[in-house]
């Protein structure tokens, strides 16, 4: 839906209500649920889902506007694809299709664990195909795939947490400007930024990054098996991997096109003639390649009033990095 419709629509029901009164949904009707989607078609009854994981990885209720709903987070989405799946017996695997630069600590985390879950309840394989990016958390949700491929120009890798709090203290200072802060603790202000962290503060910090940075390793080694916790802790440095570095580290298993990985699907469930689907909010769009995709947001119009336009080359949307008064730990890369 563009801008512009939104707008006129917007304004419609203005005029129509005589008055700005928005609400997200005011017949009460339930959500649309998700639609299969053929993405490349067979003769039999067997099916492989893709599952997509896009873009920074979100947890809570998603964001969006109060009259046109909101976008749901990725642990939403990926939940409420696995729990129709699991209601489908005609599904033999999953494809799951990465390109992602990471995101939220415990959204990574969850989505890991519901298909680590997934896969452990269904005893169905998992087969993982990595595109442009499978950064930070999008390298930890594809650890609980049973084999991991990436593209010969996939970026990968980045194995850690990160953490960033702006200070402005030594601003305040310079403009004249300070926030005075009632508490009840030292620290109950600690990542506030409205004064310089000290020491003790900082090494409070750091502690809860390593324990969360220990949890991305365990994952990895239960992941990738072959792998000494030691390589591992080694390879986690933070750094991101070309394709063939990759394979060269064990971090995953080959270079293989997306398409290669459905046959390569196909021939570990012994079905070459299995379906491969998508599930989608709409059925009316039409899919004739594993590589298809919906399509982003078109970036915002240059104008007088706006001379700076929408455009991000990794598509990341900086309020679902640093939410308002949400957790600011990632497992992202950050370029």
């Amino acid at each position: 839906m563009s801008r512009w419709f939104q707008l006129g629509f917007a304004l419609l029901a203005c005029v129509l209500l005589q008055g700005c009164l928005f609400v997200q949904n005011p017949l009460g009707l339930p959500p649309p649920d998700f639609q299969e989607v053929v993405v490349r078609g067979g003769s039999d009854a067997d099916k492989i889902l893709m599952l997509d994981i896009d873009g920074v990885i979100t947890s809570g209720s998603g964001e969006g506007n109060p009259l046109f709903g909101t976008e749901p987070s990725t642990v939403n989405q990926v939940s409420e694809k696995l729990a129709k799946a699991r209601r489908d017996h005609s599904i033999k695997a999953v494809i799951l299709r990465v390109d992602s630069p990471g995101g939220g600590v415990t959204a990574s985390d969850i989505i890991y664990e519901r298909l680590r879950k997934f896969k452990e309840d269904t005893k169905l394989p998992i087969f993982v195909s990595m595109l442009d990016l499978a950064a930070s958390g999008g390298y930890y949700v594809s650890m609980a795939g049973d084999e991991i491929y990436v593209h010969p120009t996939t970026i990968t890798g980045s194995i850690g947490v990160i953490a960033m709090f702006p200070q402005f203290q030594d601003l305040g200072k310079k403009i004249g400007v300070y926030v005075e802060v009632l508490k009840s603790g030292e620290n109950k202000d600690l990542t506030g930024g409205f004064r310089n962290m000290t020491d003790g503060q900082r090494a409070i910090l750091q502690q809860m990054i390593d324990e969360m940075y220990a949890r991305f390793v365990t994952v990895v080694h239960a992941g990738r098996p072959k792998l000494e916790e030691e390589k591992i802790r080694e390879l986690a440095d933070g750094r991101i991997y070309t394709a063939q570095q990759a394979v060269d580290n064990g971090l995953v298993d080959g270079i293989k096109y997306t398409d290669e990985v459905v046959d390569i699907a196909r021939e570990r469930i012994g079905n070459a003639k299995a379906r491969v689907v998508m599930y989608r909010k709409t059925s009316t769009q039409k899919f004739d390649s594993v590589y298809a995709k919906m399509p982003n947001p078109a970036p915002k119009e240059l104008t007088p009033a706006s001379p700076t336009a929408n455009v991000s080359v990794l598509n990341v949307d900086a309020n679902a990095l640093f939410p308002q008064g949400r957790p600011v730990f990632n497992y992202l890369w950050v370029p």
